[in-house]
Order: C-alpha cells, then sequence, then structure tokens
C-alpha cells in the first residue's frame, strides 16, 4: 500500500520510539541519529564515461544525546575499557494503530563522547558518537552477504 492517510491520525513520533543499549532500555535520550551508505567506486576506460561499478565500500554511524545520568548509567552496565566493548543498539518504532519498525545498530562502539555544559533550568547531557558495525533499518540488511 502506497502512502496513505492515517485513519486514525497517529504517525510515527518521536515519543513513540523506545531504545535499548546493550539489552537495558533508557527513556532519557533526547535524540538518536544513524545512517549508512555504500559508495560505489567507478571502473574507468579509455571513454568519458565509466564503464563499470563496484560494489563499493559500506559505512554505518550513529549518535545519541543521553541525560548525564543515562550516559553514565550506559558507561557502568558497559565496564571498564567501554570504549572497546561492542554493543548493539535497538530501536523500535511502535505508535499505537500502527506497525512496529524495528532498527538494530549492530556492534557499536563508543567513539567520541562531548560534555559540554552551561547554566540554565535544563538537565544535563552528554552526546555520544557511535562507530556502527552494521546498521538494520527495519531488518533488512543494506548489502547481501553480510557478517
Amino acid at each position: 500500500m502506497a502512502d496513505t492517510p492515517r485513519v486514525n491520525g497517529i504517525d510515527y513520533d518521536y515519543a513513540s520510539i523506545e531504545v535499548q543499549a546493550d539489552g537495558q532500555i533508557y527513556i532519557s535520550i533526547s535524540s538518536v541519529n544513524y545512517k549508512h551508505g555504500c559508495a560505489p567506486g567507478k571502473t574507468r576506460g579509455t571513454h568519458a564515461q565509466a564503464v563499470g561499478r563496484t560494489t563499493g565500500e559500506y559505512e554505518a554511524s550513529g549518535s545519541m544525546e543521553l541525560s548525564k545520568s543515562a550516559a553514565n548509567e550506559l558507561r557502568t552496565q558497559l565496564g571498564a575499557g567501554y570504549m572497546v566493548k561492542p554493543f548493539d543498539i535497538i530501536v523500535n518504532y511502535a505508535p499505537a494503530g500502527q506497525p512496529l519498525i524495528t532498527d538494530t545498530l549492530l556492534g557499536c562502539r563508543i567513539s567520541d563522547e562531548d560534555n559540554s555544559h552551561s547554566s540554565g533550568s535544563d538537565g544535563l547531557t552528554e552526546t555520544i558518537e557511535l562507530d556502527v558495525w552494521r546498521l538494520k533499518l527495519n531488518n533488512l540488511d543494506p548489502i547481501p552477504n553480510m557478517f
């Protein structure tokens, strides 16, 4: 079915997201971002036009902004050496009346942490950058024969 109007008026929104990191559900995540791509290379010859292209190289990355306490909880859960311990993140999108969408970030490692705080009434947050081994959108592998 193509993009049809929602009968009940409810669509996917941030409040319908559940995020699990290393098996633990976190609710103090103010943003979760991830992307991946597979940029093909080109085969050139004596013609101005490319004569072929390669499968390319697959890359995935992500980030999360968490409350200070949730970021500390994640680090504690991963333990000593937490920046080199791989873990999975599962993002479920499940608004009432819509099908469940599950995106999985496999083999994540924390590659960077940003603690930028300033005065104000909002709670403190941290941004964690992720090196992602593999990303599955709605349980689909982006390229064949992934491991």
